[in-house]
């Protein structure tokens, strides 16, 4: 890996975003099993995702009709995804580093 680099973190996730919902992710599946039994109940709760990163979590959670969705999360680039998946159904939050 003589020509690998290190990337500032906002630069990696700019490069991952646009194909971070679409490319094979096996973790996926294994975070799905062990939290969805964890998302019950939700109605009328206030939900905050902490690195919510695209919205796939916010996006499952929002049908589970929560009171109010909040995500945060670091990256600009994964945040922009996440608005155009859940409108206004949720507030997004870029956090500051």
């Amino acid at each position: 890996m003589r020509n690998a680099r290190l990337l500032p973190v906002e630069d990696a996730y700019q490069l991952w975003a646009p194909e971070y919902d679409t490319a094979p992710n096996p973790l996926f599946c294994l975070e799905e099993r062990h939290l969805t039994p964890l998302l019950h109940p939700i109605a009328q709760r206030d939900v905050v995702d902490l690195g919510c990163g695209t919205g796939r979590w916010l996006a499952r959670i929002s049908g589970l009709h929560p009171r109010s969705l909040t995500g945060v999360d670091i990256s600009a680039a994964m945040l922009k995804p996440a608005a155009a998946r859940l409108g206004p159904d949720a507030r997004l939050v870029q956090a500051i580093v």
